[in-house]
């Protein structure tokens, strides 16, 4: 007798957001640039996909897949980078019974990706892609050219109307494109470089002078 599956799938909406009921089965996100992934990011590096693990959480409610990568190179970080990192992303199958969420990155073993991390906020020792799919590129050879390919599957965009209101736009996709991965790794430098300058401090504001108190007239004369 075949194995009964039970397949759990949604995405997740902002509030306040105008949606399409295309939208509404996809995760809803405001688009992230490069710049703006970059300045989310604790790691940005290049790696491999060595294996990956699916498991409940600790109250059996959602199912998580472990995603180990292989570091082959670290174009920005605030701390030390491991050899391989672990990444956690919400969805994945265990036994019979799987739970998908739209907007997850997705992995394959043997991948070359680009990513985008944050450290878990549930596992220091973890790490979780910004921005969901819109952190994870892709990599791959295309005519003797490296390029990163970026990756929006699942996700409906918003941006603001005429009256201010976050409505989602069917007729964009991400705001990052395809691009050699030089340019990609040169553009987060710069973004890393400006996240790591100081504010310039403010010019101290001049103090106003005195006012010089009008003598009191006098009665009488």
């Amino acid at each position: 007798m075949p194995m009964r599956r039970l397949l759990v799938s949604f995405g997740l909406i902002l509030a306040g957001v105008l949606v399409t009921a295309q939208a509404a089965e996809a995760t809803v996100m405001v688009p992230l640039s490069v710049e703006d992934l970059t300045a989310r990011s604790a790691i940005v590096v290049r790696g491999k996909v060595l294996a990956q693990q699916a498991a409940w959480d600790d109250g059996q409610r959602k199912i998580y897949t472990f995603t180990e990568v292989e570091v082959g190179s670290t174009v920005f970080a605030e701390g030390a980078v491991p050899e391989r990192v672990v990444v956690r992303s919400m969805g994945g199958e265990v036994g019979d019974v799987g739970m998908k969420v739209a907007g997850t990155p997705k992995f394959s073993v043997g991948e070359d990706v680009f990513l985008f991390l944050r450290v878990d906020p549930k596992n220091a020792d973890q790490f979780q892609v910004v921005g969901m799919s819109q952190g994870k590129f892709r990599v791959a050879d295309e005519g003797g050219v490296i390029v990163a390919i970026p990756s929006a599957e699942g996700i409906a965009f918003v941006r603001p109307n005429a009256q201010g209101v976050l409505q989602v736009d069917e007729n964009h996709g991400p705001v990052t494109k395809r691009m050699p991965i030089a340019d990609l790794e040169a553009r987060v430098r710069r973004a890393a470089d400006a996240k790591a300058a100081p504010e310039a401090p403010k010019a101290p504001t001049a103090p106003t002078a005195p006012t010089t108190p009008t003598s009191p007239g006098v009665v009488g004369q």
